[in-house]
């Protein structure tokens, strides 16, 4: 009495060196690198899954298998604004270089910008290693998988 689970994982800049571990009924089956797919038999019937990256995480997801049966599942990043997030912050960084290279005098709130700049993005990466570290990764029913 077997089941079948395929985990597809997307090739994204987040967590690209780093494998996921893919949990059924918290015992690590495995782990899915960036870009790729794995597959999983289990036995049918109901299980809870869940993946994680350290000590980040996924929500659990219930599924009912049945017997013979495919589920499609996929794995990727919770991080939503991260793009946005690091790019505010290579501004940050690079913005008293450019205004030293340049020969720019920098105005004397430069640093408050800075400062101001950096909270947002230090912010958002605490976030998701403290309190929102169940949500680092989302774990969910691929609909869109082709053979489903």
């Amino acid at each position: 009495m077997s089941a079948k689970i395929i985990l597809n994982r997307k090739s994204e800049w987040v967590n690209k060196a780093r494998g996921i571990k893919f949990f059924i009924d918290d015992v690590e089956l495995g782990k899915i690198t960036n870009g790729s797919s794995e597959e999983f038999v289990i036995a049918s019937g109901f299980h809870k899954m869940q993946c994680k990256i350290d000590w980040c995480s996924s929500g659990e997801v219930s599924l009912q298998l049945n017997e013979g049966e495919t589920k499609f599942l996929k794995v990727k990043s919770g991080m939503k604004y991260y793009a946005i997030v690091y790019i505010a912050f290579i501004i940050v960084l690079l913005s008293g270089f450019i205004m030293k290279v340049a020969h720019i005098a920098k105005p004397p709130e430069f640093l408050w910008f800075q400062v101001l700049a950096f909270v947002p993005v230090l912010v958002y990466m605490l976030y998701y290693l403290t309190i929102g570290r169940k949500k680092y990764l989302v774990l969910e029913e691929d609909t869109e998988n082709i053979f489903n």
